[in-house]
């Protein structure tokens, strides 16, 4: 620790926590009244309470929360061999202006939970049609530090990512009458 840090109690560690629960939750709120962009403020917050891989250690490891945590999967698992994409946290709404939807629940499948390591870092949550492949901690960490998300804008983005998130990579048309 740097000689100029005091570090931070568990209340402090707490009370950061509650701020960063509060953010998701009223991003959450804007997302689902349409604003998209949100889910770049939620990257943030995921991040902080998450991520653990680098120099800092998520939130939730500093509050002692990760060991035999269990974490909320409705993505599922791509079918192997299949080669056609696979898209475990999203639907595609079809409609008027046809749009990406979040899959939030036991509606579409499978619905499990999961360890930390795995739900985070291991799981495949999209795959699109040419085989790159995402996981959470890939959506969250490049939105975060490369895509607008509370790190900042790079002049390009991870490869994967862009071609999933922009590129529609996923492969999906829709076609309206």
């Amino acid at each position: 620790m740097c000689a100029n840090k005091v570090p931070l109690d568990a209340l402090g560690l707490r009370q950061h926590y509650e701020e960063q629960i509060r953010f998701i939750t009223k991003s959450i709120t804007e997302f689902d009244r349409g604003d998209r962009a949100e889910a770049k403020r939620m990257a943030s917050s995921l991040a902080i309470l998450l991520n653990d891989k680098r120099a800092q250690k998520g939130l939730l490891k500093q509050l002692g929360l990760i060991e035999g945590i269990k974490l909320y999967d409705s993505a599922g698992d791509p079918i192997p061999g299949n080669i056609l994409s696979f898209s475990g946290l999203i639907l595609k709404a079809l409609g008027t202006h046809p749009a990406y939807q979040p899959k939030l629940d036991e509606d579409y499948g499978t619905v499990r939970w999961l360890d930390y390591d795995t739900w985070w870092d291991k799981q495949i949550v999209l795959k699109d049609q040419h085989g790159n492949e995402l996981t959470r901690r890939d959506l969250v960490l490049t939105c975060r530090d490369q895509d607008g998300g509370g790190g900042h804008v790079d002049s390009s983005v991870e490869k994967n990512y862009a071609l999933i998130g922009k590129g529609n990579s996923l492969g999906w048309q829709s076609t309206l009458d």
